[in-house]
């Protein structure tokens, strides 16, 4: 067991629009996280939800009890950068996780991730993801075994400190789109470090729910080079919680 005194802090930024359904998973899959983990490391979600959402109250009322930034959603990059600064203003984390409100994270993962954190490495993460909706369940891993995938990556707080003493952003205000590359590239660019790109094989460590309204939909995830059609069950049994499979 990891002593309290040693024990890293995520912080997990989640932006959020719409699809108060598939929120209400992802928040039941990160109570389960924050409980099977609790002896390893402190998980804080960030919610980062905006007044002009048709479905702002209710993402209100399925996010109650965790901490909340409200920002407007367009440009995402500035809505992202919103949720990193006032972070780094009022909380205590070792990590920042990116994660989409549409991800599911398995408890696996953070006892997968606990060595590198322990070790404080930078900047790391994983090469493949699973994407899941009703008519498809999707294993992609990048060609290019050097590249992170967005969804679960891990950058230090240092990192983002070197960001603000610099006054920079993580992420690019005006983007909507490929914000996860771009920031990536200015990690490089800013503070000189690489991440570091962990293979987990095949197991689902981290998973999409797919909907009409993704910036990145299933449609345009069936085009990915590298992609490979399985069973929905290894979803359904890896997210047994999760009652929109």
């Amino acid at each position: 067991m990891t002593s309290v005194k040693k024990k890293p802090t995520i912080l997990i930024l989640l932006p959020c629009w719409g699809r108060p359904e598939i929120l209400e998973q992802t928040v039941k899959q990160m109570l389960q996280l924050q409980k099977c983990n609790s002896d390893q490391v402190n998980i804080n979600p960030l919610y980062i939800i905006s007044p002009e959402d048709v479905h702002f109250d209710e993402l209100c009322k399925i996010t109650s009890g965790y901490l909340k930034v409200y920002y407007k959603n367009n440009p995402l990059g500035e809505k992202h950068n919103a949720g990193i600064n006032w972070a780094m203003k009022n909380l205590q984390f070792s990590y920042m996780m990116n994660m989409g409100s549409d991800s599911l994270i398995h408890p696996y993962l953070i006892d997968f991730y606990l060595p590198y954190m322990l070790n404080k490495e930078l900047f790391f993460g994983l090469n493949s993801i699973y994407f899941h909706d009703k008519e498809h369940t999707i294993y992609f891993q990048y060609i290019d075994k050097l590249k992170v995938i967005g969804a679960g990556r891990m950058i230090h707080r240092d990192i983002l400190t070197i960001f603000r003493q610099r006054g920079r952003n993580l992420y690019d205000n005006y983007r909507n789109s490929c914000m996860d590359g771009c920031s990536s590239n200015r990690i490089h660019e800013i503070t000189g470090h690489k991440e570091r790109v962990i293979d987990t094989g095949e197991f689902p460590f981290i998973c999409e729910l797919k909907s009409d309204i993704n910036i990145s939909t299933m449609k345009k995830v069936l085009t990915f080079p590298n992609i490979k059609h399985v069973d929905s069950k290894i979803i359904s049994e890896a997210f047994k919680t999760i009652s929109i499979i």
